[in-house]
């Protein structure tokens, strides 16, 4: 008896086996459980010369890293290994073939065992997260990164590394799958940082395939920025507590904003995502934004999925929650209450924080909204986020932002710099008697600058880019701000 299928009847086939794969992989997680990660490829990945070993190394000690792939490798010739590596019972598999399955078999061959791999992780219980060839580093007489075809006169089919890639897609696509899209990342990469710079990554002189550790490093920041994003599940596993070890001084670049929405009255999700949208913002921070998922919203129109919305509605009024916004998985969310006995004060208030990792390094990230401060007493908001919270939070790297309600030199804004934080306007020598940030609605009656953007000075930061975002229609009685900041 033969069981026909529909395509449909399919499609629906693997969305079930993807859910019950996440609810597992969620559980484990949840549990605190260690994870074994299989690696199988060829010599890109392999321990010789490949990603792999500077991937392991990004990792805490809950997770064992089985490192399977070999030099010269294909999809075929590696079929043994994946049995032996199956048997072990890995969690996750990241699957990386196509430098020499382009020298051995059509694009179509290639599609078909790579299914097949798929098919058998999954038989032993493991999830398959289907990784892109990463690029040669070949460039044009313009400086950019080409896919040449291969010559070899014993096979009849031409196609290139790209073909592969794309395959490789098609596969992770239809079968619903984690896919990390390596090959088209690394030609960016390497369009970016030119063909000198792409060359220290050699494994040996002339060999533009393979890594030394300054290239294994870079290539592996790669694959951890799409790894977040692709199986986020895994980001909890990676470590928090120490700078990566890449061989060369690297700076990590951060988009952010903030922004009083005023309970969203004045503008959808959907139009203040569209606002933002041009900028690629890697994490925004929102002051009085309504409670369930108007934040997510937001991000459904930019492409950030990873949400944290307080609890704690600022001086008790309807819709006035503080939330943040992230493109990378948030970790360690909490709200603090920043609630003080002085008359002039309106109460409660709040900040709430998230740690978030960009290219493997923590930072640390707080959206706040507080009242004025004009007295000399240590009492205001301001004063128990610089001299209660701050103290304890051990990450390098700091950002605080939102609605302050007070102008630079204000005394508040003092007390946050004299805790070891720098205003980005700073750097950015804005002159902000000319400007405001409330009120949007009647600039008449504007308050100057109160919305503001910090980050911690032992962290060697510099701001390259940012300002107050001009808006044609106001949004909200407040306008944003944005910056962007440079890590060393």
């Amino acid at each position: 008896m033969v069981i026909k299928f529909s395509s449909i009847t399919l499609s629906i086939l693997c969305h079930v086996v993807c859910l019950v794969e996440n609810l597992a992989g969620n559980q484990k997680q949840s549990l605190g459980e260690s994870l074994v990660v299989g690696l199988i490829g060829d010599s890109t990945v392999a321990v010789q010369s490949g990603w792999g070993p500077a991937f392991t190394k990004r990792f805490d000690n809950r997770v064992k890293i089985l490192n399977f792939a070999k030099n010269g490798a294909t999809l075929q010739s590696l079929s043994q290994r994946l049995d032996a590596l199956v048997e072990l019972d890995p969690d996750y598999v990241l699957i990386q073939f196509g430098h020499n399955d382009q020298k051995r078999y059509a694009p179509s061959v290639y599609r078909d065992r790579l299914r097949s791999y798929v098919e058998r992780i999954r038989k032993f219980g493991g999830k398959a997260v289907i990784v892109s060839s990463v690029t040669r580093r070949s460039f044009n007489a313009d400086g950019k990164i080409i896919s040449n075809l291969v010559k070899n006169e014993k096979y009849n089919f031409k196609a290139t590394l790209t073909d592969y890639a794309n395959v490789a897609q098609a596969v992770a696509k239809e079968l619903n799958l984690p896919f990390i899209d390596l090959h088209s990342v690394s030609i960016v990469h390497h369009n970016k940082i030119g063909r000198e710079e792409s060359m220290t990554y050699n494994f040996a002189e002339g060999d533009k395939t393979h890594f030394n550790k300054k290239g294994a490093e870079a290539i592996t920041d790669l694959i951890i920025k799409e790894l977040e994003n692709a199986v986020p599940e895994l980001a909890n596993f990676l470590k928090t507590s120490e700078p990566v070890d890449r061989g060369v001084a690297e700076s990590i670049s951060v988009r952010v904003a903030a922004y009083n929405v005023e309970f969203g009255k004045n503008a959808s999700p959907e139009e203040i995502g569209s606002m933002f949208k041009p900028y690629n913002f890697d994490i925004i921070g929102f002051n009085e934004v309504p409670d369930g998922d108007w934040t997510a919203r937001v991000g459904k129109v930019l492409g950030m999925k990873y949400t944290y919305v307080g609890k704690i509605s600022s001086a008790n009024h309807k819709d006035k929650y503080k939330s943040i916004l992230s493109r990378t998985p948030l970790q360690s969310t909490i709200e603090h209450e920043l609630t003080v006995k002085r008359k002039r004060s309106w109460n409660p208030a709040s900040v709430v924080q998230a740690v978030t990792q960009k290219n493997g390094i923590p930072i640390s990230f707080y959206s706040l909204h507080i009242c004025r401060s004009t007295d000399n007493h240590n009492t205001g908001h301001a004063y128990r986020w610089a001299n209660e919270i701050l103290p304890k939070d051990k990450t390098d790297r700091i950002i605080v932002l939102g609605d302050f309600n007070n102008e630079m030199g204000d005394l508040a804004l003092k007390k946050i710099e004299k805790a070891g934080m720098r205003a980005t306007w700073d750097d950015l020598k804005i002159d902000l008697s000319k400007e405001f940030t409330y009120n949007a609605l009647d600039p008449t009656k504007n308050h100057g600058v109160i919305d503001h953007i910090f980050y911690s000075t032992k962290s060697k930061a510099k701001v390259t880019n940012g300002g107050i975002i001009e808006l044609k229609k106001a949004l909200s009685d407040h306008i944003p701000v944005w910056e962007e900041i440079v890590f060393e």
